[in-house]
Formats: structure tokens, sequence, C-alpha cells
């Protein structure tokens, strides 16, 4: 199962960081190819969210949907996102988690994952893994732009 971890450190305190990640209905603001977030159910511990992502290829463009399960816990700083028996991901585990540390937040972000459709998951995966590193870029650079750093 295709899986990518990626470790940040940023100048802000750590609920900052939380809530601009639960804050689901801003990512087609600025995460790279999320085109539309519906949310079909939102409560203080769960989000049940669709998120359509589109991918432009000189060969082909590609719009996938597919419909999570993001499990808040706020006491700890930790976003825990399943899929939600849709038709493109068979498994998607993903995780945010934010500690204090010295210089601000240190952000943990895991996804591991396999896609129903075994071609797709050959020759998506990388495409995937890799939108992961785009994605928390974008995160960081929403992060400067909007939030005030600790000095």
């Amino acid at each position: 199962m295709p899986y990518k971890k990626i470790v940040k450190t940023l100048p802000f305190q750590p609920q900052e960081i939380y809530n601009m990640v639960i804050n689901v209905e801003q990512y087609p603001c600025f995460v790279p190819h999320c085109a539309a977030v519906n949310i079909h159910e939102a409560s203080i511990s769960r989000i049940m969210a669709e998120m359509i992502i589109e991918y432009h290829t000189v060969i082909k463009n590609f719009r996938i949907s597919y419909i999570s399960n993001i499990e808040l816990h706020p006491e700890n700083y930790t976003v825990l996102i399943t899929n939600a028996n849709d038709r493109f991901f068979k498994k998607l585990e993903s995780s945010w988690k934010i500690k204090p540390c010295i210089e601000g937040s240190e952000i943990t972000y895991e996804i591991a994952f396999e896609l129903q459709n075994p071609v797709l998951n050959l020759t998506l995966s990388s495409l995937i893994l890799k939108n992961s590193e785009i994605m928390i870029a974008a995160f960081t650079k929403r992060a400067f732009n909007l939030l005030k750093e600790i000095s």
C-alpha cells in the first residue's frame, strides 16, 4: 500500500494550524487540484465530506470524487481521515498530528491508501503521493499568509 510521511515545523500556534486543517470548506481556495468540497455532515468531533479532485494532463483530464470520514481530536490537535465506502479508494488512512515545539508547531502528515481499481492503483499512486507534498506546501504558504508568526 503506498505510504508517505511528511514532517514540517512552522512558527505558528498548534491551535491555529489545527483550525486551518479542519476548515475543509476552504480547501478549494488554496489546495492544488481540489476543485470542490461538499460537506455531508459536520459536528464537533466529525466531518463527512466529499472532495472533488481534478488533474489535468497533456493526455487526459481526471476528475476524482471521494468521501472522507474526518475525525476531529482538538484536545491533542489530531485529525484522522478514512474513506467512507466510496468507489475510488479501497482503503484510505490519513492523519494530521500537530504538536507544540520551541519553534511553534511540528506537523506530521501521513497518508496510506489503496485504490479500488488495480490499474489506477499502479498508475496514479505516485501522482497522489506527489500531490501530498504539493498539498503540504500549499498549507504552509496559506499559514504564512493568514497567521501571525510566534516571536
